[in-house]
């Protein structure tokens, strides 16, 4: 398992090359298949993409590549969202409740299957924010404004 917060900022080297091709600055997420479709990287120019499945090994300081053949540019995402764009959006379940805004997301580092999506609310700049998961099986919808959850049944 991985969470964005663990790999953002995390260099990408190429081992063919010997080259860093950029840090982790966001993932892409595929809404329908709940699953992680690669790496959004920073470059220090165009960002750049890393399709899920062409890394080697997840480091504890870095994402291995075989070469820099496996890093594409960054293009359309045919109705996928990043993360970034995820987080901004408030989690609201099928009972009309409010639940708070993501904050981070876990995933399975093998399959890049969604496992949770982490839950903030409330508190002031982050300080005292109550923090709560989300497995993947109880969302609903990735919607254009809002993520809906079921609500537990009583």
């Amino acid at each position: 398992m991985a969470t964005l917060s663990e790999l953002r900022g995390r260099a990408v080297i190429s081992l063919a090359e010997g080259e860093k091709l950029g840090t982790v600055k966001d993932l892409v997420l595929h809404p329908g298949d709940r699953e992680i479709e690669g790496f959004v990287l920073e470059t220090g120019g165009p960002d750049s993409f890393l399709p899920f499945g062409r890394f080697g090994k997840v480091g504890p300081d870095a994402i291995i590549v075989e070469s820099k053949q496996a890093v594409e540019p960054a293009g359309q995402m045919n109705g996928s969202l990043q993360v970034a764009d995820i987080s901004k959006m408030e989690v609201m379940n099928s009972d009309g409740t409010k639940l708070g805004q993501v904050a981070d997301i876990d995933f399975d580092l093998t399959t890049g299957a969604l496992n949770t999506i982490e839950l903030k609310a409330g508190g002031v700049f982050g300080l005292g924010a109550q923090k709560s998961s989300i497995p993947s099986s109880q969302i609903r919808a990735f919607g254009a404004d809002v993520i809906t959850i079921q609500a537990p049944s009583s």
